[in-house]
């Protein structure tokens, strides 16, 4: 074997090497992030079911695997639950982009560029709309 084989392979073991530390250090974030946003949605759970208003219920939270934090709704109280929801729509998510930009409790998402859904379900627990704020939405 030549010096420029031999350089070629300590090269390409180098490399392998330098990806499988960079992929454990990522796992190893992510399971920290993860622990984070389980004990959060823990924490609010303890206070669950909260009615928000007339015809809101906050049910629980929880995180997904993807670390995607959840806030679960239920709409109580209304022969029409779309339509309900459907009102609440405009301005709502540009009111919860605004929330992260300027509630310090907020910052573990904005930080580790974390998604959050917010499902509204009617009282059968039939999802009625799903409203996702991504990273590129409150950065």
């Amino acid at each position: 074997m030549n010096k420029t084989d031999m350089f070629r392979k300590l090269y390409f073991l180098g490399c392998l090497l330098a990806l499988a530390l960079v992929f454990v250090q990522c796992q190893s974030d992510n399971k920290a992030l993860h622990k984070k946003l389980a004990d959060m949605a823990a924490n609010l759970n303890v206070s669950t079911p909260t009615m928000l208003d007339a015809n809101t219920r906050f049910d629980s939270a929880s995180v997904t695997r993807d670390n995607i934090f959840r806030y679960h709704y239920t709409v109580l109280h209304t022969s029409d639950p779309d339509s309900t929801v459907t009102a609440m729509l405009p301005g709502m998510k540009d009111r919860m982009k605004g929330m992260f930009t300027t509630h310090p409790d907020l910052r573990i998402f904005t930080q580790n560029k974390v998604s959050i859904e917010y499902i509204y379900s009617d009282s059968l627990q039939h999802i009625i709309q799903t409203i996702t704020i991504t990273p590129q939405d409150y950065q």
